[in-house]
């Protein structure tokens, strides 16, 4: 299989609406490893959202069994305990009630289609998403830092002319969630935090704003001064005031644009 083939159905797995599968003329030559790697990806970028409806359902129909928020840490457990555990038995449970309610399911369809959509967020979400869940954040910087140092490699031929956009994207997602303490030592950014990342960032439309105001403290001025029969020394003291605070303005702006943290 070419590179062009394989970029290809890669793609397709991704596209709104069903999508005929690609064939391939068949050949005498024993399978390969990468053609193996894409015929498991092609299988859960196919099926794992179906598997992941059924999971879904047991946390939607579930009341009151404690099964965990992911399907890897339910699958674990189910692996840990006995047949009649009390994953097992929970599953048990709420399948019994989703088929009382006229769906065709039991518990051993429930398994297999949780150990599938594990396995499944196993390969699409192993990296980045899963260090997020287990809060591991060194591991998380050091991994967003090897994919951007990789990004030349990993991305295909007719992304290469977006690599520093894909960069950013990268940075982009490690800002959000992560921040380096007074120790150099990567922590989860809290709400306040990020608040804060904010208030660092001046955007065109900042400046936009801040020159409108401007302008308009220019004009009530013009029009203070023609409608005013006041003395000519307080006017000038009042544009004065006014004149340093758009002055004040500017060295904000300049000051946040400084700050904004380099990618």
């Amino acid at each position: 299989m070419s590179i062009a083939e394989t970029h290809a159905s890669l793609m397709s797995c991704g596209k709104v609406g069903f999508q005929e599968p690609q064939e391939f003329p068949p050949t005498d030559e024993p399978e390969s490893s990468a053609t193996k790697e894409l015929t498991v990806l092609k299988h859960h970028c196919r099926l794992g959202d179906y598997a992941g409806h059924v999971f879904n359902n047991l946390e939607l129909h579930n009341t009151d069994a404690p099964l965990p928020k992911l399907a890897t840490e339910l699958v674990e457990l189910l692996e840990e305990e006995d047949s009649d555990g009390p994953m097992a038995l929970a599953i048990e449970f709420i399948t019994n009630r989703i088929r009382n309610q006229g769906g065709d399911i039991d518990s051993a369809m429930a398994k297999f289609a949780v150990q599938a959509y594990a396995a499944r967020n196993q390969v699409c979400h192993r990296e980045a998403g899963h260090l997020v869940i287990a809060e591991k954040w060194d591991d998380l910087a050091r991994r967003i830092s090897l994919d951007r140092e990789a990004l030349p490699e990993i991305l295909p031929e007719d992304q290469i002319q977006h690599l520093e956009t894909w960069r950013r994207i990268l940075c982009y997602y490690r800002d959000r969630y992560i921040a380096q303490n007074s120790n150099r030592k990567w922590q989860k950014r809290d709400d306040e935090s990020l608040v804060q990342l904010a208030d660092t960032v001046s955007t065109p439309g900042d400046r936009r704003q801040s020159s409108s105001d401007s302008d308009s403290d220019s004009d009530s001025d013009s029009d203070s001064d023609s409608d005013s029969d006041s003395d000519s020394d307080s006017d000038s003291d009042s544009d004065s005031d006014k004149g340093s605070t758009t002055i004040g303005q500017g060295q904000i702006i300049l000051a946040t644009e400084a700050a904004v943290p380099s990618s």
